[in-house]
Parts: C-alpha cells; sequence; structure tokens
C-alpha cells in the first residue's frame, strides 16, 4: 500500500492542520520549508499571539502580515521602576495609538506603565481605542491605564452611552481627581466590574446600584471593595446586589445587610450564583437569622 507523503496534501488540509497545532508546533513548522511558510503566515493562525511594544522603535511590529488579526498588544515602560524615565515620548505614543486602532481586532492592551506614559495622549484618540476594548484595567497601578482626569471623564462618558468592554478593572485614581458623575451608569455598562473604590464617593455606589436596580443592565459580575459599605441601605444594598449573578464584596457589612441579601436570595427572587463576604465581622455574621441562613 503506497503511503502518500505529507507535502502531497492539499493546502486547505495542511491549513487545518496547521489550525490545530499548539503555538510552538506551528512556530517550528513554519520553518520547515517555503511553501510551509507562506501558508503559515496566515493571520488567522496567529490571533493567540501576544506584541510586546517597548518604544516606538517596535512599532514595525505591526507590519507582520502575520499580526493582522492581533487580539492582544503588550505595552511597556520601565518609568515605574525606581530611578527610570519613561521610555515613552509624546509623538511616540500617540502613533502608538493611531497604529493600534487600525487594527481592528485588537481586544486588550497591558503592560506596564508609568504615571506620564499616556498623559500626553489625545484623550479623543485614547477613548476611542480604550472603548473598543474587551478588557481594560484603569487606575494608580503599574499594570493598569494611568489616565489623567479629562481622559478618565471623557472614558466614562462614552462608557455610559456605550461600550464593548466586557471586564473593566478601576484601582484607586489619581490624588485629587473626583470620580465622574456618570461612573454609575458607566460601570453599569460592563458585564464583569472589579471596583477598587479609594476615591469612590457614597452617591457614585449609589448611582451604580439605582443603574442596576432600575433596568436591566450588561453588568453581571461586581467584585468590590469600598470601606463604606455599612453606610447603604440594606434593603437597597440587596435589591442590587440580587439583580447580580456574581458579587465579591472585600469590606464589612453589618447584619441587618446580609439578613437583606439573603432574604430576598431564599424567596427566590435573585439571580444570585455566588455571593462572597469576605473579612466580615464575625459578630454581625452571628446576628443574621440563622433560619435564613439555613433556608
Amino acid at each position: 500500500m503506497s503511503q502518500l507523503h505529507i507535502n502531497c496534501l492539499p493546502n486547505e488540509i495542511l491549513f487545518r492542520i496547521f489550525h490545530e497545532l499548539p503555538p510552538q508546533d506551528l512556530k517550528s513548522a513554519v520553518l520547515v520549508s517555503r511553501s510551509w511558510s507562506e501558508l503559515g503566515d496566515d493571520p488567522s493562525l496567529w490571533i493567540w499571539a501576544v506584541v510586546a511594544i517597548d518604544s516606538s522603535h517596535d512599532l514595525q511590529k505591526f507590519n507582520i502580515k502575520r499580526l493582522r488579526l492581533l487580539q492582544k498588544v503588550e505595552v511597556n515602560c520601565f518609568g515605574y521602576m525606581n530611578g527610570r524615565k519613561c521610555n515613552w515620548y509624546e509623538a511616540g505614543v500617540n502613533e502608538l495609538f493611531k497604529v493600534i486602532t487600525e487594527i481592528t481586532s485588537v481586544k486588550r492592551i497591558s503592560g506596564c506603565s508609568c504615571k506620564n506614559c499616556f498623559s500626553t495622549v489625545d484623550p479623543n484618540l485614547l477613548v476611542c481605542l480604550l472603548n473598543r476594548l474587551e478588557e481594560l484595567s484603569i487606575g494608580v497601578d503599574a499594570y493598569s491605564f494611568q489616565l489623567n482626569a479629562e481622559q478618565t471623564d471623557l472614558l466614562f462618558t462614552a462608557m455610559a452611552k456605550e461600550t464593548k468592554l466586557k471586564t473593566l478593572v478601576v484601582y484607586e485614581m489619581c490624588n485629587g481627581y473626583k470620580m465622574s458623575p456618570v461612573l454609575g451608569a458607566a460601570l453599569s455598562n460592563v458585564a464583569n466590574v472589579y471596583l477598587v473604590g479609594f476615591g469612590v464617593d457614597l452617591q457614585h455606589i449609589d448611582a451604580l446600584f439605582s443603574a442596576i436596580i432600575g433596568e436591566d443592565r450588561p453588568v453581571r459580575k461586581l467584585d468590590l471593595t469600598y470601606w463604606l459599605m455599612h453606610r447603604i441601605d440594606p434593603y437597597f444594598l440587596a435589591r442590587a446586589l440580587n439583580r447580580l449573578e456574581e458579587v465579591t464584596i472585600h469590606n464589612v457589612i453589618n447584619s441587618e445587610q446580609m439578613s437583606a441579601i439573603i432574604r430576598i436570595l431564599v424567596d427566590g427572587e435573585s439571580r444570585l450564583t455566588r455571593l462572597r463576604l469576605l473579612h466580615q465581622d464575625a459578630e454581625d455574621v452571628e446576628a443574621v437569622d440563622q433560619d435564613l441562613i439555613r433556608r
């Protein structure tokens, strides 16, 4: 029985085989021959790739054919390290965002940044790109976008109207920044929200919960760190949290709030599938109606 050499397979079959290969094996396969290299240059084979951009000199990487359907970009700056200067200058960082904006397949931008990296980026250009991503982290953190006040306000305003974001992480914002009045509407438009609420006023939390209660918003998961949770009306808090599917609270809530949340849950009027109340006071937990807990 004659054997069929792999080079005799139609390109359509080879292409399907390439699609099944793990990344490291695909990298090896495209080095076998010129024909395999040409076949392996198809951008749909490389959507898993992550391109690291450390300076404007790296922008040429975006000209590589196989990266035209890129989904993740890693933008790095070493200015967050003590004694190091920001390695991005105004013209370079604006050019970076112009280039990434043209790659419509990009869904996530990660990496390390300092407070100076993106402060000079045109706010409208920056917001246009960030609001069309699927995942985003902003705030005073080396692994988040450290935006200035104008950029942050424009982003939340755009998000409140419409956004493609599915996951948003908001850390402590820059000193002196007052959270946008549309923060609640913006966050409720995102499916998965992680909010570390330093700089967030009670009115912002109220606005977020009011948006969740008032209509069927996209938000489904909330991970919240806010030190004034105990000041929120128990029934108001319970109604909002029970319209979500997954909730994690990192700060103390009182026994009345716990009871209100559980009461709606056991009455069958809840969407909650997972509730985590962390760092709670033992006395407050013991004061919750034990019959409710049993139910």
